[in-house]
């Protein structure tokens, strides 16, 4: 199911022709779910962006460093494993950059709590379930 809509969504003319140029924005994806990440990156390469994908903010500060690339952006789950959140790995990404990097949250949790936190983080939140339409046009918004 993943695979139609990631299929869709990359080649539908509504997702790749308007909303704005993401080619060559370089997204980090965070997300404890290796399918999850395997889907955005498809998605997101889709529509022309770089794409480095980590299970955790240890992964994510490896690869980067690996490939000698800073983030346009960061795209994290919230919920990340051994009690670590995405807003502790934006936190600690834009830390090691020394940059406010530009960072999206995405949750199925829609507590007031975790949206404070969000806030609170300087980060955008997008819910799940999340809607290719909407994050292409906040990527846009980002770039």
């Amino acid at each position: 199911m993943i695979e139609k809509i990631i299929t869709k969504a990359t080649t539908d003319n509504y997702y790749s022709g308007g909303g704005g140029n993401l080619a060559n924005m370089t997204v980090l994806c965070i997300d404890n779910e290796a399918s999850i990440l395997l889907g955005m990156k498809q998605l997101l390469e889709g529509w022309g962006c770089k794409v480095i994908t980590a299970l955790n903010v240890s992964q994510s500060l490896e690869y980067l460093a690996d490939a000698d690339l800073q983030p346009s952006v960061i795209l994290a789950d919230y919920h990340l494993d051994q009690g670590e959140t995405g807003i502790t790995a934006i936190a600690r990404i834009r830390q090691v950059y020394q940059h406010q990097i530009p960072a999206i949250c995405i949750t199925a949790d829609r507590t007031e709590e975790v949206a404070k936190v969000v806030t609170l983080e300087d980060a955008l939140l997008l819910n799940k379930p999340l809607k290719p339409a909407a994050l292409r046009a906040t990527l846009s918004r980002l770039k």
